[in-house]
Parts: structure tokens; sequence; C-alpha cells
């Protein structure tokens, strides 16, 4: 008998898997350490996947969570890592630039 938990763990994890692999950058410059991490996140969720296919680990409702948010999350933006992992840490938010888009928006009280 198949174990539900294990059959949905390695679909949910072979789906992201092969939406990661099969993004394409376009016309956006390429980046080595975000190529790197997007491959290290397919390469460690596709051997979760198969680890639990040939029955080294246990599948577990936890790690079934954790796995269908990033399943979530990468295929909401597409597959697109980079995406994911872009921050400014350069600058710094202060809010002006949100009161400025709503400064335009006519007041009707």
């Amino acid at each position: 008998m198949v174990d539900p938990l294990a059959l949905i763990t390695v679909a949910v994890c072979a789906a992201t898997t092969v939406r990661i692999i099969s993004f394409r950058r376009g016309k956006s410059p390429y980046r080595f350490h975000t190529a790197l991490c997007a491959w290290l996140l397919a390469g460690c969720i596709g051997s979760l996947g198969l680890s639990v296919h040939l029955g080294m680990q246990q599948p577990s409702p936890f790690i079934l969570g954790i796995v269908c948010i990033v399943a979530f999350v990468i295929f909401r933006a597409k597959g697109n890592v980079a995406s994911l992992l872009r921050v400014h840490w350069h600058s710094e938010w202060d809010g002006r630039e949100r009161r400025r888009r709503t400064s335009r928006l006519p007041n009707h009280y």
C-alpha cells in the first residue's frame, strides 16, 4: 500500500524541482551566485523527494508543509529564484516613495 503522505511529498518535490530547472531567465543578466543557489535548492528538494521515494526517509507532515510552502513561493515566482533572493540591503526605506505614490490619489473624504 502506498503512503499518501509520501506520494504527495514526492509529487510536490518533483514539481518544484522541474519548475526551478525549467526556468528561463530571458534577457536578464547571468548571476553566478543566484544560479548556484537555484541549482542547490533544486538539488536539495529533488534529493528529498528521491530519498522519500526510495524509502530512505520517512515522510513527515512538517516536511510536507515546508515543501508545499517552498513550492507555492517558487510557482508564484514562476521559477525565478532570483526574485526570492532579491533584497536591497544598501537602501533603507523611509516611506517617502509610498507617500509620493499615495499623494497623487484624489481625496474623497
